[in-house]
């Protein structure tokens, strides 16, 4: 897919360009079934953003467009809600999404924060925002799973200058610059969280617009919003994995060679005090079939330590 005007019936999704009378994207039009659940996104590295909102639980039911072209067209935003009750620093994003093909991303990305009243009852656009990001350097590695028939990836994007926003409700974009295709961020449940909005001038919509008014469906999107409160750190739990077992699949076969834990790695969980727990026990999914049993004791009560993970 090269041109401005397509659609991706194989992905799952319907995307009619420059059309405001038509959805951007509706759930899966093809029928073909997204591939079974089962296997969660590896744990993220934390160094030291922290996950204010969001989360990265995907449901493969959907890709919303959110990409810019390298010279500006078929740009699009997906916005997700946050709400803070202190001010916090905004350090960075992570997203999980598709990509049309997986040389499509040109290695940068774009981010973008708006108000809550200027999305919901303004004009969000590229002209408004809080605070907002182009052409940023970026990482992205393989999820080591299929979805639609594309590749799926994790984008972190650390941000150069870290921005304070005071209380209150916001909205949060990031893109990816493309070379040609198009770039899709998975959806997830949305728990009891806002749909997400959805703003692109040649998708017809030019001012931000509740998801379900862009795709016929409302949906929440995987993405999470890192930072730290302002002000001094605030201490976790920290833990390190002393033991990594691996258990057999159905066949009886150890075929775990993958788990997201190895001997070493530090984990940081929730604040403290008011305390922490002497060790963290759990299993982790293997694609294989197979899961890893992991064990951490704990390190004690302070700073998370640069190549932490978070356990989820």
């Amino acid at each position: 897919m090269r041109t401005l005007l397509c659609t991706i019936a194989l992905l799952g999704f319907a995307v009619g360009a420059y059309a405001s009378d038509k959805p951007v994207m509706m759930a899966n039009p093809s029928g073909i079934q997204a591939p079974a659940p089962g296997i969660l996104p590896p744990p993220q590295e934390i160094d030291p953003e922290d996950v204010l909102c969001g989360d990265l639980n995907y449901d493969r039911v959907n890709g919303l467009a959110a990409q810019r072209y390298i010279d500006g067209q078929l740009a699009s935003w997906v916005l997700v809600n946050c709400e803070f009750d202190a001010e916090f620093e905004i350090q960075g994003f992570n997203w999980d999404a598709i990509d049309n093909t997986d040389g499509d991303w040109a290695g940068r990305d774009d981010f973008a924060i708006w108000d809550a009243v200027t999305v919901e009852q303004g004009c969000a656009d590229d002209t408004n925002t809080i605070a907002a990001g182009s052409d940023l350097a970026n990482e992205r590695v393989s999820l080591n799973e299929v979805i639609f028939g594309r590749n799926a990836w994790a984008y972190h994007l650390t941000l150069p200058d870290p921005v304070t926003i005071q209380p209150g409700k916001y909205y949060f974009g990031v893109r990816a610059v493309v070379n040609g295709g198009q770039s899709f961020i998975l959806t997830v449940p949305c728990n009891g969280r806002k749909q997400v909005y959805f703003q692109s001038i040649q998708f017809g919509f030019p001012c931000a617009v509740p998801g379900i008014n862009a795709f016929g469906a409302e949906y929440c999107a995987a993405v999470e919003v890192l930072g730290k409160p302002a002000g001094p750190p605030v201490d976790k739990c920290v833990y390190q994995v002393n033991s990594v077992k691996i258990k057999k699949d159905l066949c009886g076969n150890p075929s775990c060679t993958d788990c997201p834990y190895a001997l070493g790695d530090m984990i940081c969980t929730h604040d403290c005090p008011p305390g922490c727990e002497n060790s963290l026990n759990g299993t982790s999914a293997c694609p294989s079939g197979s899961i890893c049993k992991v064990k951490a004791g704990s390190i004690g009560c302070g700073p998370c330590p640069p190549g932490s993970k978070r356990c989820r």
